[in-house]
C-alpha cells in the first residue's frame, strides 16, 4: 500500500447501543431469573424453577412496557449522551 492510500480507522460510537432503562431492566431480570432457574434445576426444585421462568417472562414484559413508555432506544424519555 502506498503512502497515498492510507486507511484511516476511527472508532464510531453507536448511539443508544442498549444503554437504556428498558434494556437494563430486561437484562437484570433475565439474569436474576436465569440464576434462580439454574439453581432450582440443579437442586431438582420444580416450583422454584417455575419462579425463575416467571421472572424471565416478567423481565421481557417489563422491558417491552418501558420501551413503549419511552425509556427505550430513541425514546422520548431517554437521555442522549453527548
Amino acid at each position: 500500500m502506498s503512502s497515498e492510500q492510507q486507511l484511516e480507522l476511527t472508532p464510531v460510537a453507536v448511539e443508544g447501543h442498549g444503554n437504556t432503562v428498558s434494556a437494563w431492566t430486561l437484562v437484570l431480570l433475565v439474569m436474576l431469573g436465569s440464576i434462580v432457574g439454574c439453581v432450582a434445576f440443579c437442586l431438582g426444585n420444580i416450583p422454584w424453577l417455575i419462579v425463575g421462568l416467571a421472572i424471565i417472562a416478567g423481565g421481557c414484559v417489563a422491558g417491552g412496557i418501558l420501551k413503549a413508555l419511552g425509556f427505550g432506544k430513541l425514546g422520548s424519555r431517554t437521555k442522549t449522551h453527548s
